[in-house]
């Protein structure tokens, strides 16, 4: 799926303790429609990370899309939480 926008109001987006989870109902609920014309798309070549204080973001080359997010916080409460779309 592409050619998504999400606009979020809020100080803080949901993450992986499960409050995301309305969104990405939503998201199937909405459906997928053939767009008209043929998409262009980039090619991930070589890795790109952009690193800021103890976050990291990165992109990767791979032959399929894949999505792997992971958060740890110092709070035993939330801890480590690991996530996995293919």
């Amino acid at each position: 799926m592409d050619n998504v926008y999400i606009e979020l109001d809020a100080l803080e987006l949901p993450i992986l303790d499960g409050s995301a989870q309305p969104f990405i109902e939503m998201l199937a609920q909405a459906g997928i429609r053939r767009l008209r014309k043929r998409r262009r798309y980039l090619k991930v070549v070589k890795p790109l990370v952009v690193s800021e204080g103890g976050r990291r973001i990165g992109i990767y080359p791979a032959d399929d899309f894949q999505v792997h997010c992971f958060v740890e916080y110092a709070n035993p409460a939330v801890g480590r939480r690991k996530l996995r779309c293919a």
